[in-house]
């Protein structure tokens, strides 16, 4: 990473032919984060790709060598074979261990390998669908102009305008960072709290709610302590 960096500022220091200014240099980082940026989602999944591979790599490696070397006597090739078909739960079947201390090892070897192949998996397929998000999101905020279908979708109250809440709204149900289910219940929460329905909050609304939750809560308890009178006399 840091020969990349070098190779950057040097391309950008032959660029520029600049006098070495603090204008230059500010334009310099600028530019050199820019690209930066720019390639680092690549570079993200490249990692994720070889540290899975990574993982995968030392499980088999540790099955090939106890395989061949501890638990039987397995060529190399067919250690190979057995750990990577049984810890990616493919099975075929046409390798048996044979010995008692060779299958004890593989029950263990089954259980353990499929854990850190699935995870490994699992790290690999999040990468790619982080990357693919971040695309989608880089190109969705890249466009500046809302369509007509858009803004259609973004007036929800019909009003002939977009508000920033209903814009900012709209962008989050098109990232899928937010579920319209839980918007559903939020807008439910505002509702309720909203008790003069002018769609804005005031302390006047907050005082009521408080209220209403009082008197619900003393509501309860009359009924709690009536009902355990009524008890008592029954017993009685």
């Amino acid at each position: 990473m840091e020969m990349r960096v070098r190779i950057l500022q040097s391309w950008f220091e032959d660029g520029n032919g600049s006098d070495g200014g603090e204008d230059d240099i500010k334009k310099k980082e600028k530019g050199n984060n820019g690209i930066l940026d720019q390639y680092s989602p690549i570079f993200s999944l490249v990692q994720a790709c070889f540290c899975s591979m990574y993982q995968i790599v030392v499980l088999n490696m540790v099955g090939t060598v106890i395989f061949s070397y501890v638990v039987a006597d397995f060529s190399i090739v067919d250690s190979v074979y057995l750990s990577t078909v049984t810890s990616s739960t493919v099975g075929y079947g046409d390798l048996k261990p044979q010995s008692q201390l060779c299958r004890a090892f593989t029950c263990f070897f089954a259980i353990f390998g499929t854990m850190v192949f699935a995870r490994a998996v699992g790290d690999f397929g999040g990468a790619v669908a982080e990357y693919n998000l971040n695309a989608k999101s880089e190109a969705l905020l890249a466009a500046s102009n809302l369509d007509l279908e858009t803004y259609r979708l973004a007036d929800k109250d019909g009003s002939q305008q977009v508000t920033r809440a209903e814009f900012i709204i709209l962008r989050l149900k098109q990232l899928e960072l937010v579920p319209d289910e839980l918007l559903d219940k939020i807008e439910q929460q505002f509702d309720m709290m909203d008790k003069n329905k002018d769609d804005a909050l005031t302390v006047q609304d907050i005082v009521q709610a408080q209220s209403v939750q009082r008197s619900r809560m003393q509501s309860l308890r009359k009924g709690s302590v009536t009902a355990g009178i009524s008890n008592v006399d029954i017993e009685a």
